[in-house]
């Protein structure tokens, strides 16, 4: 996959982002890895780029979307079932990130498509995001919104729109008392079953 068709697909990826209302136009930040394991980034500006430490100094990146940059490298590296990340910043993610809390699992497809619970970490700890990823397919960013990632840009994308609705979940009951959580044992069995059974048929079906 040469640059002009990585820059149309990620561009084409990121119009579905704003799109959708899963990141806005200033802030915008997604990667995919593609079958060669080469991973492309594009940011707020409509350019793709090497998601590469050693191109950090070539590009005119923020601080921001620097440490996203080495961020989406290490996760990469560390996670080889993720080909594609999204930065979400909707409203309840931001709320929940910025209060700092962890969502618990209260909804069947949270527990299924994001993990046993979503952790918020500080984002500039590269260790500490990749542990909160672990076993899980997103983690909060203090502050921040949401690191979503998935095997694909579909993926990816529905992670992050569940976790939405996970975090409104969450916010919603918190005023009411507090939702009663799926169990321990209940939420790793469901995520389990969804990812060996379901989410492979989905996949052949692709």
């Amino acid at each position: 996959m040469n640059l002009k068709d990585t820059a149309h697909i990620l561009q084409t990826q990121k119009d579905r982002v704003i799109k959708d209302k899963i990141a806005c136009p200033s802030t915008v930040c997604i990667s995919i890895r593609s079958k060669t394991k080469q991973a492309w980034m594009m940011t707020t500006r409509d350019k793709a780029f090497i998601v590469s430490p050693v191109q950090l100094d070539d590009e005119p990146e923020s601080a921001r979307n620097k440490n996203f940059m080495v961020l989406h490298h290490r996760i990469y590296k560390k996670f080889p079932k993720f080909n594609a990340i999204i930065h979400s910043d909707q409203i309840n993610i931001l709320t929940a990130a910025r209060a700092g809390k962890p969502i618990p699992p209260l909804l069947d497809d949270f527990v299924q498509l994001v993990g046993p619970d979503a952790k918020t970490v500080d984002p500039l700890n590269v260790a500490a995001v990749l542990s909160g990823l672990k076993r899980r397919n997103a983690v909060l960013l203090k502050d921040e919104g949401a690191l979503c990632a998935g095997q694909d840009m579909d993926d990816a994308l529905a992670v992050a729109q569940v976790m939405e609705k996970g975090c409104r979940t969450f916010i919603e009951t918190f005023f009411l008392g507090g939702g009663i959580p799926i169990n321990w044992f209940e939420a790793r069995l469901m995520r389990l079953v969804y990812q060996y059974k379901y989410s492979r048929i989905n996949r052949r079906v692709k």
